[in-house]
Parts: C-alpha cells; sequence; structure tokens
C-alpha cells in the first residue's frame, strides 16, 4: 500500500512537470537591459540609450503603446507604433532622456504588448 502512494505521487509529480513544459510560451519575451542608466546629461540635452527586445514565442510580438511615468524630466523614444517583432526575432527601442534641470530623475517606461506589459525603470542625472 505504501508503494502504491508512492508511485502514485510520483505519477502526479512527472504530469504536473510535463504539464509546465507543455505550457504556451506566450510569454517568453526578454527586455534587455531592464534598467537604463543615463548617467550625467547636461541641462536642455539629450542622451539616447537601445533596449533590445527579444520575441522567443513561435506567435508575432506587438507593442501597441509606450506608457512613461516621470515626476520630472522629459523622457521620450523614437518608436513609430504598432511596432511588430516576429516569432523568434529581435527589435530595438530608443529611449530618450531629455532634461530640462539639474539633479537625479527617473522614469518607468512600460511597454505595453499582446504578451503583457514589460516595463523598463530609467534614471539620469541633469546637470
Amino acid at each position: 500500500m505504501k508503494l502504491t502512494k508512492q508511485l502514485l505521487s510520483f505519477w502526479a509529480l512527472m504530469q504536473q512537470r510535463r504539464r509546465r513544459k507543455r505550457t504556451p510560451n506566450a510569454h517568453r519575451v526578454i527586455v534587455t537591459p531592464s534598467a537604463a542608466l543615463f548617467g550625467d546629461v547636461l541641462a536642455n540635452d539629450s542622451k539616447d540609450l537601445v533596449v533590445k527586445l527579444y520575441n522567443k514565442t513561435t506567435h508575432a510580438l506587438t507593442i501597441t503603446a509606450i506608457n512613461i511615468t516621470s515626476a520630472n524630466a522629459v523622457w521620450g523614444t523614437d518608436v513609430s507604433l504598432p511596432l511588430t517583432i516576429n516569432a523568434a526575432a529581435s527589435n530595438t527601442v530608443t529611449l530618450q532622456f531629455l532634461p530640462t534641470s539639474a539633479g537625479a530623475q527617473s522614469a518607468s517606461f512600460d511597454l505595453v504588448t499582446n504578451a503583457g506589459t514589460f516595463t523598463v525603470g530609467a534614471t539620469g542625472n541633469g546637470v
């Protein structure tokens, strides 16, 4: 009886692992870097940093919006939306920091896609 319970437990564990392996890879999107560090940028000047998105899924990934949240500086992107990244492909998004005054500043770039929202934190220092 004890061996039967162990076998059933082992079988249940294997079934659980098999289900995990079969789950869709819809959320296999890699954004790098996950934090954009702009460093020092002169006030009223600008600096660009490139973020790369890798679509490791089996279907196209479409960025439909980029929401920028910031309390102080001017931040932006150069992306024309919607931006589609084919399956097993990659593309880049350029983030822009345009400080209007001196001081540490931060932002959050939320990349809204058909596979979920991916956030890139950004920091910079206006000098």
